[in-house]
């Protein structure tokens, strides 16, 4: 096993000797601070696997955040063309509805006599606020 010399202050001198005083977890010194080292090393390793996870779940939230922008953006565009749907749905609704009045009309039209053709060119049809005749 490697070794190496350290110098210290006082006060962290006391503090591991304590810790390798008979009635302490350690034996000697070097095995305090050895174990003092090996809980730094977990700590560290332990904090920088949180990080990690941190900045991988800082990741995912950004990927979401970007999805929902774009499903929003999705979203904005399906009710435009939805609205401009209903727009030409409603006009394609007129139009029959026209369509529909014309050929009342002509049917009208032609199933009258002759009077009757005269009368309505004169005064016009009934339901025909223009009074003009097809």
């Amino acid at each position: 096993m490697p070794r190496f010399t350290i110098s210290v202050d006082d006060g962290l001198n006391e503090f591991v000797e304590n810790l390798a005083d008979e009635d302490g977890p350690h034996s000697s010194k070097s095995k305090a601070a050895a174990a003092l080292l090996a809980e730094a090393r977990e700590l560290h390793e332990s904090e920088y696997d949180d990080l990690e996870e941190l900045f991988a779940k800082a990741d995912r939230v950004d990927e979401l955040e970007a999805d929902l922008e774009h499903t929003e953006a999705r979203v904005e565009d399906l009710r435009q063309q939805l609205q401009a749907a209903n727009a030409k749905d409603e006009q394609v609704q007129e139009l029959a509805t026209y369509i529909e009045d014309e050929r009342r009309v002509e049917q009208q039209w032609r199933e009258a006599g002759l009077l009757t053709k005269t009368k309505w060119k004169v005064f016009g049809m009934p339901g025909d606020e223009d009074s003009s005749t097809a």
